[in-house]
């Protein structure tokens, strides 16, 4: 018989400071259970988080509940589904353990953070999973930190990030690469690829496109390499047609893009139709769904990559797809861009429990002494908190980023 798997998604709306889950009832998946619960006030959502933590669980089940910090609203909105879709296929795969998450949206500011991780504590969770945003953490990790409470981020780059988390004590652990390294990346990969031609550096004004366009100017002017034109854009505009004109008057060859693969896709786009031969090359961003405009094929993107084990990743991407699959969801891929590593943020948080609890030890250091088997690869988070993993050239074709193979390598 397969045991029950307890599942609360309770969404908290830090902007209100009040919970308010978009679905109730009762859902049977199998002999699995899925409890999905409303709240209409701050006293309920601990009443509810009280409530669940009363709910039976099958003699066999070990129990693991889980925080979920996600972005819901904007364009970042995607994030937050993602993230909620990985952690559903988790726990309903699992059926060794009774799984129960407590979602609370991320705003993205310092507005109202302090609010998520207030009902983490209440709630009790074992560790928080998300936290996409830098300008959360300096408001929940303080809190999370004095209830002993662990958290995984799977985007978090920026390096002061972590500096202010080691220094302040926080447990907040980060399976991503730095913002420094791929800065450095793509520094490596234009001097070898690009110094004897005219290339721009351009980005989209937000922080980390400006950052990562201005680090890697750095870096090759160390080198001796200098830009032909640097510039900015608007992103999210339907056209970058103005851009593209601005990109011909100085006539360069390659464009490195501090910005978002829907931008990156767009200024390809438009280039063709007006006749330009330019080469794009895009960060880690373009590891993400095609937006308004696919992504054509020929895009270099320096992306952060890890090795998968067949059988780990198999058993994550069948769980994923299952549950696309029952939902209706099929514009969606088991490898969009957070879905395995919030599976594996999940994977790790389970396992970690239950190491912890074996060694009568403190999950935290839990998380900072062991390796992880998971469905993006063994993650080793040592005592500085973070696991990256290297960057790698790709090229987008057929809307995937793809090895480069010789005649790429040899022709760009």
């Amino acid at each position: 018989m397969r045991a029950q798997a307890k599942h609360v998604r309770t969404l908290f709306d830090v902007g209100t400071a009040a919970p308010c889950v978009y679905t109730s009832g009762w859902n049977f998946e199998g002999t699995n259970l899925v409890v999905k619960a409303v709240a209409k006030s701050s006293g309920q959502a601990v009443a509810l988080a009280a409530a669940v933590a009363m709910l039976p669980a099958a003699a066999s089940a070990e129990e693991l509940r889980l925080g979920l910090i996600a972005p819901t609203d904007g364009t970042l909105a995607i994030i937050g589904e993602q993230a909620g879709i990985a952690l559903d296929a988790f726990a309903t795969s699992h059926t060794d353990l009774s799984v129960t998450i407590i979602d609370a949206v991320e705003p993205c500011s310092d507005a109202n953070a302090a609010g998520a991780a207030e009902l983490m504590v209440d709630s009790d969770v074992d560790a928080v999973i998300g936290l996409f945003c830098a300008e959360t953490v300096n408001q929940v990790m303080p809190i999370l930190a004095d209830a002993d409470i662990p958290a995984i981020s799977v985007s978090l780059r920026a390096g002061i990030v972590m500096e202010d988390a080691l220094a302040g004590g926080w447990p907040l652990f980060r399976i991503a690469p730095s913002a420094e390294a791929e800065a450095t990346a793509i520094a490596q990969a234009i001097a070898a690829r690009w110094s004897d031609q005219p290339f721009a550096l351009i980005e989209d004004g937000t922080i980390y496109g400006r950052d990562l366009a201005e680090t890697v100017r750095l870096e090759l002017e160390q080198g001796g390499i200098t830009p032909s034109f640097i510039d900015n854009y608007r992103p999210a505009e339907e056209l970058q047609f103005g851009l593209v004109r601005r990109l011909a008057a100085a006539g360069v060859s390659h464009v490195f893009v501090g910005g978002d693969r829907a931008d990156v896709a767009i200024m390809a786009r438009d280039a063709a139709q007006a006749g330009l031969n330019l080469t794009f090359m895009g960060g880690d961003a373009l590891q993400a769904a095609d937006g308004a405009a696919p992504l054509p094929d020929g895009v270099l993107a320096m992306v952060a990559e890890r090795p998968a084990p067949d059988d780990e990743a198999a058993g994550a991407i069948e769980a994923i797809e299952t549950l696309l699959r029952e939902r209706d969801d099929l514009d969606r891929r088991a490898d969009d861009a957070y879905l395995l590593p919030i599976y594996a943020a999940a994977e790790i948080a389970a396992a970690a429990k239950a190491l912890a609890s074996s060694a009568e030890t403190d999950l935290a250091e839990t998380l900072r002494t062991e390796t992880f088997a998971t469905a993006i690869g063994p993650v080793e988070f040592g005592t500085d908190q973070s696991d990256e993993a290297p960057y790698v050239l790709r090229i987008s074709q057929d809307g995937r980023l793809v090895p480069l193979d010789g005649a790429e390598r040899a022709s760009r």
